[in-house]
């Protein structure tokens, strides 16, 4: 244990930012309306790996209101039940940003050291019967994505509006004590966060004490203040629109908040003014930084810690064992390690930070932890997927209002490459699936991927954990086994024709 603790302590690399393009003036958004329905950053510490690669292009008005082999020995799991589940380059004036995450060569493969009892499986209540053709074909798909992209652990959850369709696992969670990976893995699902806290955001919308239209100076009392003419706006925000990048203020303060050497803390207030470089609306520059301040924003807004808030507000009320404070896990022996090649890269349940931590720093500094830290499990994930897709309901409760679902899966930015974006979603429209307009969210960070994809005009969708596989990614820019993961939900249910 002291070797491994020492291997991440040594080889712990946090997770940054990603790139943009040069693009024109988003013309106002009206309110209240639906509308078209990590390679290496330099700091002065070390080398920070960037999170995901975006596309670089130009963006176009909007006119209206994103091959290792796998272990042999992998395990596989299906669970099944008898009833539907009804719960539901950054280019800036400042630097660049490059994104290519190195692939692992074919010797990569990891094959537990050791064999420990596997822990009983968790059973999720599901509408597809394991045998069935459509859940065959996709666990076949799905063994043959695993292995193309060398993931070690890896748990998928298809969703329609009934519930949970079909979850499969197949690898490790831990491979050193050859423990499996099933539906209670709880994964760090690393930029999905951002995703999810944005839903949590919406939510004070619901409560009348916020609007996407809202300027963030007089909102927050933070300094948001542009360095163009144009106030920066909550939906710029959300959109990686706002002229926010991630510098090495950033970047020291993560390491900072991981107890690693060389990070120092700066406040809020002084690493706003020093973050921003760009004229709001212009041009989409991906952000961890930008999408972290939304903690920030809840808590000035809501008067209460960021991690406090999103439990109380989304996860407590529909029943999920999530949380971006590690104390809010029912059973932190549920985390999976991450893994990077061959080497343990973190161990979330032994080195994640609690509410206590995150209170000590004070209300509204919260800056970097809506951006990346969630754990949950891929069925919850799923569940997520199952509300903001169904209009904002889960399982008979209105978690978020029709219209807040609206805004967010409405088109508020065009990047003019493979998807445009809504409020912290990326809005992909046939680039995917052939056909459909498939809503979604990526996340890879320390070596693993994962990602959330929907498409709300049937509330059908599907989430995919990894916690370590090949960072390749298909024509269309998405990362292969997030790609082919959505495609294999699709062509074995709801476009097979059956």
């Amino acid at each position: 244990m002291k070797k491994r603790m020492a291997a991440v302590a040594a080889g712990l690399i946090l997770l940054c930012g990603c790139t943009g393009g040069d693009s024109e003036i988003l013309p106002q958004q009206t309110m209240g309306s639906t509308v078209d329905s990590e390679e290496l950053v330099s700091t002065a510490h070390s080398t920070v790996e960037t999170e995901e690669p975006e596309p670089s292009a130009e963006t176009t008005p909007l006119p209206e209101t994103e091959a290792a082999a796998a272990p042999d020995v992998a395990v596989s799991q299906q669970t099944t039940g008898s009833n539907a589940d009804s719960e539901g380059s950054v280019s800036t004036d400042h630097s660049t940003v490059e994104i290519e995450d190195p692939e692992p060569s074919a010797e990569t493969a990891l094959i537990p050291e050791t064999t420990a009892a596997t822990a009983q499986t968790v059973i999720t209540p599901q509408t597809e019967r394991p045998d069935s053709p459509a859940a065959m074909e996709f666990d076949r798909l799905i063994d043959q994505t695993a292995r193309n992209c060398g993931a070690v652990g890896l748990t998928t959850a298809v969703f329609d509006r009934r519930g949970i369709v079909h979850t499969y696992s197949t690898g490790y969670a831990d491979t050193a004590y050859g423990i499996p990976c099933d539906d209670a893995t709880l994964y760090r699902v690393a930029s999905v966060s951002k995703f999810v806290s944005a839903l949590g955001l919406m939510t004070l919308y619901d409560k009348g004490m916020l609007d996407p239209d809202s300027e963030l100076v007089s909102l927050t009392g933070l300094p948001f203040n542009s360095s163009g003419e144009t106030p920066i706006k909550l939906w710029h925000l959300l959109t990686h629109t706002a002229g926010y990048y991630d510098n090495g203020a950033y970047y020291s303060a993560v390491y900072y908040k991981y107890g690693m050497s060389g990070g120092a803390y700066t406040s809020l207030v002084n690493l706003l003014p020093a973050s921003h470089g760009g004229e709001p609306g212009r041009q989409y520059a991906y952000t961890n930084f930008g999408m972290g301040c939304v903690g920030a924003i809840i808590e000035k807004v809501s008067g209460e810690y960021f991690c406090e808030y999103i439990y109380d507000n989304l996860f407590a009320p529909m029943g999920l064992n999530a949380g971006f404070a590690i104390d809010q896990i029912s059973d932190r022996s549920k985390v999976a390690n991450i893994y990077k090649g061959r080497e343990l890269s973190y161990e979330p349940g032994t080195s994640f930070r609690d509410c206590a931590y995150y209170r000590s720093y004070g209300l509204g500094e919260s800056y970097f932890t809506a951006n990346n830290e969630l754990l949950i499990s891929c069925p919850d994930l799923a569940r997520i997927g199952m509300m903001i897709s169904s209009g904002g309901s889960y399982n008979g409760t209105q978690i978020l209002s029709q219209e807040a679902a609206d805004l967010i899966n409405s088109v508020w930015f065009r990047t003019g490459g493979a998807f445009d974006m809504g409020l912290s979603v990326r809005i992909y429209d046939g680039t995917i699936v052939s056909g459909r307009t498939i809503y979604g969210h990526p996340g890879q960070a320390l070596g693993n991927i994962c990602g959330l994809y929907y498409d709300p005009s049937d509330g059908t969708g599907i989430a995919v954990c990894t916690n370590g596989c090949s960072s390749s990614t298909a024509g269309n820019g998405v990362y292969t086994i997030l790609n082919d993961s959505v495609k294999a939900a699709y062509s074995c249910w709801f476009d097979s024709g059956e």
